[in-house]
């Protein structure tokens, strides 16, 4: 259970304890064993000079009106920097941290914080709430946690798995019509009608996910045992050398999948297509990474734009 508590901005009268904090955290036990005097004097002033013109940016974390500790962020690269937060001892483990970096991961789609490269609990700490390392500065070490895809998700959750003619007129099987009715979707014509496919829920997330630069590859998986299919397209994007597979359609697997290479995904996504189909021949499976296909495509041009895309080797002989 979290310890209720409430974040106000920093006053004047609250100098002296955020000058205290930052002496704690910017000084170090290896930095205060390497300081000379006149050093370590040099950096006191200068955070003290940065207190008093900063304050205001500062928000103080209040417990039953007593002071916790305070937190700042700042711009920095796509998102935000956590660049202090600090509890009182009596205060930590109870919940208050995680909360404060919750709520800041609710505004930003990127949010970093620095840390020690010696504060092994703060690292797996934020490790188990899904910060990834992203870069090492000498003493210090960055992490990142990005949450553009979980908000994809989020946005997407009330989209029904089906299709809609262009008269408006929702199916929600494929049957022999198909052919002759189905049309991709606008990622923003989706987003109005709540239903569609594999095929169009896959270009609304490479429409979301391409607003934020992240590297995707889209890709189309056909079990090629008559007309139809079965068939299903799916997105992986890239992120800090790792590999994303990013679903909603497929309800079973609806979520977001880590992987540490595109072969790795490429197996388990093909294994979990292949318990869908029975008397399954891994001979009849085709993979193919396929670019953006022209909306208000039928099917078949679907398929063609999928077939002219670059075919990828499954299974060895």
């Amino acid at each position: 259970m979290v310890l209720e508590f409430v974040c106000t901005n920093a006053t004047k009268k609250d100098i002296d304890v955020i000058t205290s904090i930052k002496m704690v955290t910017m000084i170090d036990d290896v930095m205060d064993r390497k300081l000379s005097h006149d050093e370590r004097k040099k950096i006191e002033d200068a955070i003290k000079e940065e207190t008093k013109d900063n304050y205001e940016k500062y928000q103080i974390v209040y417990v039953n009106r007593k002071r916790a500790g305070v937190f700042i962020t700042v711009p920095y690269k796509n998102g935000v920097m956590i660049d202090e937060i600090y509890l009182f001892e009596e205060y930590r483990n109870k919940g208050i941290g995680t909360s404060i970096i919750n709520s800041i991961r609710d505004v930003y789609n990127f949010t970093y914080i620095w840390l020690y490269i010696d504060n092994d609990d703060m690292y797996r700490f934020l490790k188990r709430i899904g910060f990834v390392e992203v870069d090492r500065k000498r003493r210090i070490i960055i992490m990142r946690i990005n949450d553009v895809a979980p908000k994809i998700l989020k946005s997407m959750s009330d989209i029904r798995n089906g299709f809609v003619d262009r008269k408006g007129n929702y199916y929600h099987l494929c049957r022999e019509n198909f052919y002759d009715v189905y049309y991709l979707q606008k990622p923003q014509d989706l987003l109005e009608s709540k239903v569609g496919l594999c095929f169009d829920q896959v270009e609304l997330e490479r429409f979301l996910l391409g607003k934020y630069d992240i590297p995707l590859r889209s890709y189309y998986l056909i079990y090629q045992d008559g007309l139809l299919g079965p068939a299903h397209s799916f997105v992986l994007y890239k992120d800090n050398e790792k590999y994303y597979w990013l679903e909603n359609s497929w309800s079973k697997y609806r979520g977001i999948h880590e992987y540490e290479s595109k072969e790795s995904a490429y197996l388990d996504i093909a294994k979990k297509f292949g318990e869908t189909i029975k008397d399954f021949k891994k001979d009849k499976l085709k993979l193919y990474e396929f670019e953006k296909p022209r909306y208000g495509s039928s099917y078949e041009k679907y398929k063609i734009n999928a077939f002219n895309g670059r075919v990828i080797k499954l299974f060895r002989s």
